[in-house]
């Protein structure tokens, strides 16, 4: 699965937006899996937790740069917000797929019965939302030091807030690996 999952990141730098790789790693995993409902979910879920740890560095950011001293209150809020949107998935979603009897819909909601029974509280799951959020605050510090190390004065604060706008707008499948999107300028 690593090999899998090194070569769809190699794909994405060759490919419009990540939907090169996840394609690939979706053809790949589900291999292993017994078939494409039941691999779909895991890269899906990958996609998810990476995007909600990018969100919640950017509000960390936008918070410091905009109200520091609710840096605090708006970490809690969003702790609330993420407790109640997986609740509200965990629940009522989740009872409204499995009573849905929609199989002729290309097999949409086995699909998204899997999505759902991916999010079961399991450590597993805690694990993929801490590791997804250390790895894009990461992302913001060494971003940081390639800054210091060439003599650019940023304030880590305000790459908490760069760094994930740059990275949402690098995904989007205007360019081939974010080339140019990324490396724009003002004048």
């Amino acid at each position: 699965m690593l090999k899998t999952y090194l070569i769809a990141n190699f794909l994405n730098l060759f490919m419009p937006g990540v939907i090169g790789g996840d394609a690939y790693r979706a053809m790949r995993t589900r291999r292993q899996t017994g078939g494409m409902a039941q691999a779909l979910p895991s890269i899906l879920l990958d996609r998810i937790t990476g995007t909600l740890a990018l969100f919640a560095v950017g509000l960390m950011g936008l918070t410091a740069f905009l109200a520091p001293q609710y840096l605090v209150l708006v970490a809690a809020a969003g702790v609330l917000a993420l407790a109640l949107g997986y609740a509200l998935v965990r629940g009522p979603v989740r009872r409204l797929f499995e009573r849905a009897r929609l199989d002729a819909w290309f097999g949409l909601p086995r699909l998204a019965r899997g999505i759902v029974a991916a999010l079961d509280p399991t450590a597993a799951l805690l694990w993929v939302l801490v590791i997804a959020l250390v790895f894009q605050f990461n992302t913001v510090l060494i971003n940081w030091l390639y800054g210091v190390l060439i003599g650019i004065d940023v304030p880590f604060s305000k790459l908490l807030l760069i760094v994930p706008i740059v990275y949402l707008a690098e995904a989007v499948p205007i360019s081939i690996g974010g080339l140019g999107v990324r490396e724009g300028r003002s004048p």
